[in-house]
């Protein structure tokens, strides 16, 4: 008996003619959307609206299974454990019996995308999984070169996480929110961390700054609208992409402006990305080479990665405290890092 056969593909950073003719070339009538948010700032063709609008006009039906979707606490193999992904999972494999199918990601390599558990699961109930790359390229059984070496290197950095985290705690440096494993945590001495930033003359020269919503940097963006610097801040998760803040229109609620709620209270959405002088970035840890570990998101990466790719490198800085510094950082290609790491005792700059 011929098994059933399921793709795979990223969006990446293809044109959407490309996208469709990848998709006409595998005779690929349905799309399964494992993005647990459908969102792309610098692709809005692969906007949710955008690609189930332009995929009905070339008959191709378009389904979003957010329970399939990744960054998940704890990691995405101990998702794939709860009743919310098996009946995903469940959802997925009835609808791809009768028509060829493809599950669609954002990254092209599969191997750095969670839809590489989906697929190792389906090929374990009987499914021939095929990765596509290009039109007419997929990825052969021999190519798995870079598997392994990403996965151990997913599981290292998340260890590295869970480490920074428990000694947080147990030294009593991490503060609210609490417990802090999951998040960029915020530690006692993060205000001491904002001012030696201020220091920097990156930061005196600069008239823009960009800077991440976690709760260690509120005070760095309170210095910031404080020393009347123009203020760009994520959206968390990047849901409603980015805000801009005048510091001239706040003028005494400085400190109110600085916080997740204040920042949407007194800004205006960033219809386009404009330049900022310095971009300063929250971190769960972080080694004397730059190479910066967020909470497992993604989004301090892209972040940075979004404003790179549209003006060149900028200077990045961090701002954590001193046992969030630590000899290695576990890294791959894509990953970030910072230009200068600012804690409550010191500055290390990046050579």
């Amino acid at each position: 008996m011929e098994k059933l056969k399921i793709y795979t593909l990223g969006t990446s950073n293809r044109t959407q003619q490309q996208f469709v003719e990848i998709l006409k070339f595998f005779e690929i009538s349905q799309v399964v959307d494992v993005r647990r948010w459908p969102t792309s700032k610098l692709f809005p063709h692969f906007e949710k609206q955008n690609l189930q609008k332009f995929l009905k006009e070339n008959s191709i039906e378009y389904f979003h299974f957010e329970n399939l979707g990744g960054f998940r606490e704890g990691g995405y193999k101990n998702y794939m454990k709860k009743k919310e992904f098996k009946k995903g999972l469940k959802k997925l494999i009835e609808i791809s019996k009768s028509k060829n199918t493809v599950i669609l990601c954002a990254e092209k390599n599969p191997f750095k995308c969670h839809r590489y558990f989906i697929s190792e699961k389906l090929e374990k109930l009987g499914f021939e999984v095929v990765h596509i790359l290009e039109k007419g390229k997929v990825l052969e059984k021999k190519q798995k070169i870079l598997k392994p070496c990403c996965e151990k290197i997913f599981l290292k950095k998340q260890k590295q996480r869970e480490k920074i985290w428990e000694i947080l705690e147990k030294e009593k440096v991490a503060v609210f929110p609490i417990p802090c494993r999951g998040k960029i945590p915020n530690f006692k001495g993060a205000d001491r961390a904002a001012i030696n930033l201020t220091k920097l003359p990156e930061w005196k020269k600069a008239k823009i700054v960009f800077c991440s919503p976690d709760s260690p940097q509120a005070k760095v963006r309170e210095m910031a609208l404080l020393e009347k610097k123009i203020l760009i801040v994520a959206t968390p998760r990047l849901k409603k992409g980015y805000l801009i803040l005048d510091p001239e229109k706040i003028r005494g609620k400085e400190k109110e402006a600085s916080t997740i709620k204040g920042a949407f209270k007194f800004s205006k959405k960033l219809k386009e990305l404009i330049k900022p002088d310095l971009i300063v970035i929250g971190c769960v840890a972080v080694d004397k080479n730059g190479w910066r570990l967020g909470k497992g998101g993604g989004y301090g990466d892209a972040e940075i990665l979004e404003f790179f790719g549209k003006f060149g490198k900028i200077p990045v800085a961090t701002t954590v405290h001193d046992l969030q510094v630590v000899e290695k950082v576990p890294h791959l290609k894509g990953d970030t890092r910072v230009d200068i790491i600012v804690t409550p005792t010191k500055i290390i700059r990046i050579k």
